[in-house]
């Protein structure tokens, strides 16, 4: 979890997944992604990736009302993808995510 990424409280955050391997994706490929506070914790929001219009990404996208109903603080980013006519599925990504106050009030 060396990696960081923040957010601020009521804006949208991306993050896109692909791969030098797979360089075309099919609708066969899924992902799934968790904002928890501790690794075991149930998640205090959680969505699906989103295959790319160019099949070469799967796209991760929080929404500013998902994000805005997160208290301000730190958590954890899990996500796994997963094909399950190829009979893989892994978790990508635990990185620290940090949820800041909004600066400007709205």
């Amino acid at each position: 979890m060396s990696v960081k990424h923040e957010c601020t409280q009521g804006d949208s955050f991306a993050y896109d997944f692909s791969s030098v391997d797979v360089p075309t994706l099919d609708v066969n490929w899924t992902g799934s992604w968790a904002i928890v506070p501790v690794l075991g914790d149930p998640a205090t929001a959680s969505g699906t990736l989103a295959l790319s219009g160019g099949n070469d990404a799967l796209e991760l996208r929080i929404t500013p009302a998902e994000t805005e109903a997160i208290t301000v603080g730190a958590y954890i980013l899990i996500v796994e993808i997963a094909n399950a006519t190829l009979g893989y599925k892994k978790e990508v990504m635990q990185d620290k995510f940090t949820i800041k106050l909004q600066g400007i009030p709205v």
